[in-house]
């Protein structure tokens, strides 16, 4: 997010690519804020985690400002990161390969991907509450 991810307007400014345009969406000038906040494919993959978790897809700022000692705000982190992640190996198989997932499937993904890594930790919560709002994800 610091301007180091190779998106299409930087690799069009080098002539590496024809246009500058989103993989996933084909709408507008792909840029890191673009592809990960506001491409319609992106939103489409938020919209299905805020399904699964029941609660609005945690944003950067969110967590920036949140408590990172309590186990919710890590399990919020460890969605939004596998959210961009899933999000960038779609738009490189976009760019590479000329194929996309459903945004349904590459949410599915980031939920198993999150739920496994959860699972591994699941031990050590004693919160209830905690524990109450992870059962309602499924874990």
């Amino acid at each position: 997010m610091n301007g180091g991810l190779n998106v299409k307007e930087k690799l069009f400014s080098w002539g590496c690519c024809e246009d500058d345009m989103c993989c996933l969406c084909n709408r507008e000038t792909e840029t890191a804020e673009q592809l990960f906040l506001a491409c319609e494919y992106s939103c489409r993959v938020s919209n299905e985690v805020e399904r699964w978790i029941g609660k609005a897809f945690p944003t950067v700022n969110g967590l920036i400002s949140g408590n990172r000692k309590q186990m919710q705000w890590k399990v919020l982190t460890a969605i939004l990161n596998a959210v961009y992640y899933n999000v960038w190996m779609q738009r490189n198989n976009a760019r590479v390969n000329e194929m996309i997932l459903r945004p349904e499937l590459v949410a599915k993904q980031t939920r198993d991907a999150v739920m496994k890594r959860i699972k591994s930790k699941a031990g050590r919560i004693s919160d209830q509450h905690v524990l109450l709002w992870m059962r309602n994800i499924g874990v």
